[in-house]
């Protein structure tokens, strides 16, 4: 499931959403799995690779992925 997902986002990396403010720079990519709505933050790196931050249900996804970010 979460391959078939990678690929898409590297088959069109600025498809994801981008995000403001303490998430700028990140993008997330919404797939559903089982009727259940995922999302997948990643940062595209200089040079065109990819850097997946998180995996998750939206149910605090970017609360956790920011908090996630600020210990980076």
């Amino acid at each position: 499931m979460l391959d078939r997902e990678v690929e898409k986002i590297l088959a069109n990396p600025l498809g994801g959403a981008p995000k403001k403010g303490a998430l700028a720079g990140v993008r997330v990519h919404k797939f559903t799995h089982h009727h259940q709505l995922y999302l997948v933050g990643y940062l595209i790196e200089k040079g065109g690779g990819l850097c997946l931050l998180a995996l998750g249900s939206h149910e605090n996804f970017y609360r956790d992925l920011q908090k996630h970010l600020s210990t980076r």
